[in-house]
């Protein structure tokens, strides 16, 4: 049984559409890992200086509390509920997380590209940006596995990176899930890094890639040791990071991203190349946050900069 020292997941979910697969998902990891499930639900309040009216506010408090009620019944008995005031659904969601000390988040997302859509795609982003904790974001519109088989993660050896794969490991540890490591290099014509001016020669530039692969090829050999008996595969691949990202995830069960850290402050910073994954991706995005503190032991190992935000 979970005890109040046991990790904590939060599923956001609105009662209707929005959130069911979250729900879900939330509750397989929830079993697998032996975390506790909360499904929230936000309902609109101001707050001072402006509260609304009371009979309005306790009316929409209580279609929120019976609407999460009913997908719990549905979905994942014996998960607890929680129904909270906000003006924004992603700073209370992210406000209750830190409160109770949630590892996770996890959201809803529709990923069309109409514009009709891409307001629901920034309701996750906006978690994402406020979150301490990790965040997972769950397609709405596709119906989640009733198991975790395969677990894709991005690799560029960064701490970010790092902890991402950290955290996949123990997902497939707990789940029985094969590992893909998918580690990018990127090829850009422009690519001053390699020699410190542009345009840099194609044999050059050849070169670099070559040696980054096998930087990188080695850098994930070493990191999976922790994985132990973890059935799991790597590959390094050239190209663009978002592109490769989603084709490798293509008929995955989950994809597990790092981020960056702003200063000193624990929010989730995505790259550009991961912010247009969680965007477009066809299966669940696990977004996990750098640790505050690294040890001497996981510093950056690499010293190659990071084009296009992958970590």
């Amino acid at each position: 049984m979970p005890t109040t020292d046991t990790p904590s997941i939060i599923a956001a979910c609105d009662g209707a559409d929005r959130g069911r697969q979250a729900v879900v998902l939330g509750r397989i990891i929830a079993e697998a890992t032996g975390a506790r499930l909360t499904i929230a639900a936000v309902y609109p309040h101001p707050g001072l200086p402006f509260p609304p009216p009371v009979t309005g506010h306790i009316d929409e408090r209580r279609r929120a509390d019976r609407a999460i009620r009913d997908v719990r019944d549905e979905l994942a008995p014996g998960a607890r509920t929680v129904v909270v005031p906000g003006l924004s659904p992603a700073h209370a969601l992210c406000k209750l997380a830190d409160e109770e000390g949630a590892g996770t988040i996890v959201v809803g997302s529709h990923h069309a590209a109409s514009e009709r859509r891409m307001g629901d795609a920034d309701h996750a982003l906006q978690v994402l940006r406020s979150a301490h904790a990790a965040v997972l974001v769950v397609p709405d519109h596709r119906a989640v596995p009733a198991e975790i088989r395969r677990i894709v993660v991005g690799f560029d050896d960064g701490a970010g990176s790092r902890d991402a794969l950290a955290s996949a490991i123990g997902l497939a540890r707990a789940t029985g899930a094969h590992l893909d490591v998918i580690s990018v290099v990127p090829r850009e014509s422009t690519a001053w890094w390699v020699a410190g001016e542009a345009p840099v020669e194609p044999a050059t530039l050849d070169r670099w890639i070559e040696e980054r692969k096998a930087a990188l090829a080695e850098a994930a050999r070493w990191a999976l040791r922790s994985a132990g008996d973890i059935e799991a595969s790597s590959e390094v691949v050239s190209g663009g990071a978002a592109p490769c990202l989603l084709e490798a995830s293509v008929g995955a069960d989950l994809l597990v991203l790092g981020s960056r850290r702003w200063a000193r402050l624990a929010h989730v910073v995505l790259g550009s190349a991961s912010e247009y994954v969680v965007r477009s991706g066809t299966c669940p995005t696990l977004v996990v946050p750098r640790r505050v503190a690294l040890d001497a032991t996981t510093e950056e190992r690499s010293d190659q900069p990071d084009p296009e935000g992958t970590s």
